[in-house]
């Protein structure tokens, strides 16, 4: 799958996502689904195509810690939206955004809170259950200590252009984290065209998408 063709399905689904699943004449919808999880699967075709053979991708894994951060009662949960691991070991963290224009205020914020935690689990033993038979046995995976938590935003649209680059200036200080933005310009759930002039407007960023490839190789 190439990026365009990964950009051109995302806006098959937000296109898709305007019309009721069960079409009928009398049944309209105000507001889109969310397409937030099947991005997540698509994202994760992607990488089984561009990822060593060795890695398995878990989506939206349900990982947990047999300790406590500082401030919390429970034991630490993390769910990351993709989790790359090989042979019950994980090599990084994936968190998808489709933009941010719901979080612009508090993207940084949470990403810093993520960034702090990876540096506490490196090293540590977490576990986990199937997601299709929860009888099964727990599967259990230890945090490389190289492990990093990767931010992939879909689209830098959504946003003012100032706020979006005051996010990724900020987001520069984190130390265990990096930053990937992968279309600018265009949203790619632009309103008042068809989806072949979206595609074809929208701008690819495929330096961005060469570096995802290169941590799914090293």
């Amino acid at each position: 799958m190439t990026p365009r063709n990964f950009i051109k399905e995302i806006i098959r689904l937000y296109f898709d996502a305007r019309r009721p699943t069960f079409e009928h004449r009398r049944i309209k919808r105000g507001e889109s689904r969310g397409i937030s999880s099947l991005v997540e699967d698509l994202f994760a075709k992607y990488l089984l195509e561009v990822v060593d053979n060795k890695y398995d991708i878990l989506i939206s894994p349900i990982l947990s810690f047999d300790f406590k951060l500082e401030d919390k009662k429970k034991n630490l949960i993390m769910k990351p939206d993709i989790c790359l691991a090989s042979e019950s070991k994980a090599f990084a963290f994936f968190d998808l955004k489709m933009d941010l224009g719901y979080k612009r205020k508090e993207f940084v914020d949470n990403c810093k809170k993520n960034d702090e935690i990876i540096q506490k689990i490196r090293g540590k033993q977490c576990k986990f259950k199937d997601g299709i038979d929860k009888s099964l046995p727990e599967n259990y995976l230890t945090i490389s200590r190289e492990l990093k938590y990767h931010v992939v935003v879909i689209s830098s649209g959504n946003i003012k252009q100032d706020d979006f680059n005051k996010n990724e200036k900020d987001f520069k200080g984190l130390k265990n984290s990096c930053l990937y933005i992968l279309t600018t310009d265009l949203h790619p759930n632009t309103y008042g065209k068809e989806q072949d002039e979206v595609l074809n407007q929208i701008k690819i960023n495929t330096n961005e998408f060469e570096k995802l490839g290169k941590i799914c190789r090293d």
